[in-house]
């Protein structure tokens, strides 16, 4: 049979320290937004930093014209592993199923979600990692080496401490040396250009 697409919006529910309380009035505006246009959404997932009430989700779930179930909770995590466990647990997966009318074949296991964050929280034993690069927004320049590493360090039960170190800053040997003895292993990434070269042959 032919299956229909569902519309899941993702909504912040912003948490007023002063006033102790979550603020949904900004979610409500941006579903009815939305209604003004024609589009319903099937499911809201409310991103927050706190947890959501039943109270809240009620209020929620009539002004935005949407069934309690599908106004669902994301809670701010610590890691982006934990994202998993964390919808499971709000039952998104039985509205999925629900809304397309389909039955779950086998029962969902997050065996490998749990084992993962619990080797995280387990893993004690740190290692020193510098990455010697030239580009200044390394978070989002060097994320792909950001998550090797850290999944590397997992995998031999060590934290990775990464520190980014910008190549055009070291001008000479000694002064390279200095700077990456304390360090206990070294990553030079690769990188278009001349700029930074001289800093990265260094560091190698």
């Amino acid at each position: 049979k032919n299956i229909s697409s569902a519309l899941i919006h993702m909504t912040y529910i912003p948490y007023l320290s002063s006033a102790g309380e979550l603020k949904t009035k900004p979610t409500q505006h941006s579903v009815k937004e939305l209604l003004s246009v024609g589009i319903q959404p099937d499911i809201l997932m409310c991103r927050t930093a706190k947890k959501i009430n039943k109270e809240s989700k009620y209020k929620i779930s009539l002004f935005c014209n949407i069934p309690f179930e599908s106004v669902i909770m994301a809670i701010d995590v610590n890691s982006i592993y934990q994202v998993p466990e964390s919808l499971f647990l709000e039952n998104i997966n039985k509205r999925i199923f629900n809304h397309f009318d389909l039955k779950s074949k086998k029962k969902i296991d997050l065996k490998i979600w749990k084992n993962f964050n619990k080797k995280v929280k387990k893993t004690k034993e740190k290692v020193s990692i510098a990455l010697v690069g030239k580009y200044k927004n390394s978070s989002e320049s060097y994320k792909s080496l950001n998550e090797a590493l850290f999944h590397s360090g997992i995998y031999n039960n060590l934290k990775v401490n990464l520190t980014w170190i910008d190549s055009n800053t070291l001008k000479d040997f000694e002064h390279c040396k200095n700077i990456l003895l304390k360090y206990n292993g070294i990553l030079v990434p690769g990188g278009f250009g001349k700029r930074g070269v001289e800093g990265k042959i260094n560091a190698i």
